[in-house]
């Protein structure tokens, strides 16, 4: 799993979703390109995945897409937040060292569909620290692993994005 050393201030948030990508997410200035990015990839790597940029200077998040996922990993529920743990604000900085421009860790993604929010899990709580992003929370464990994600959306989310496989 990905460690999260540190934070920066809050970045801008621009999220998209359609039939072929649910969830596409862009963090911080894309027009300008400062540094190389590194793809950290996680799920089955058959019928499941989730992509994950990295500028590979700074180790700031850059990017997350769900680029594939089947239905039966897909849970629709009332609360797709998950609680626990103290809160604080900012974007994650990750600890690595890969020379690699894609590196991949398999894990088995869970997926929760709320009236508002996206939760993605690639790693079984407990959740023990959460940091906020405007409108995304990262998930972190006891060892200040990354776990998972909870996207809030204002205005609904469309499911059949995400059950159309």
């Amino acid at each position: 799993m990905l460690k999260i050393c540190g934070r920066t201030s809050r970045k801008e948030v621009i999220f998209t979703s359609d039939p072929y990508i649910p969830i596409d997410l862009k963090l911080g200035i894309w027009s300008e390109p400062i540094e190389n990015t590194v793809y950290w990839r996680t799920g089955d790597f058959k019928k499941n995945l989730l992509e994950v940029g990295i500028g590979s200077g700074k180790k700031e998040l850059r990017s997350i897409t769900l680029v594939a996922w089947e239905r039966k990993i897909v849970e629709i529920t009332r609360q797709p937040v998950p609680s626990g743990g103290k809160r604080e604000e900012g974007c994650p900085i990750f600890e690595f060292g890969y020379a690699e421009t894609m590196v991949d860790e398999k894990s088995q993604l869970r997926i929760f569909l709320g009236d508002q929010a996206i939760s993605i899990l690639f790693s079984d709580p407990p959740i023990h620290s959460i940091m906020k992003n405007e409108r995304v929370d990262f998930f972190m464990n006891p060892q200040k692993e990354w776990i998972g994600i909870c996207i809030h959306i204002d205005g609904g989310i469309d499911k059949k994005n995400f059950l159309c496989t």
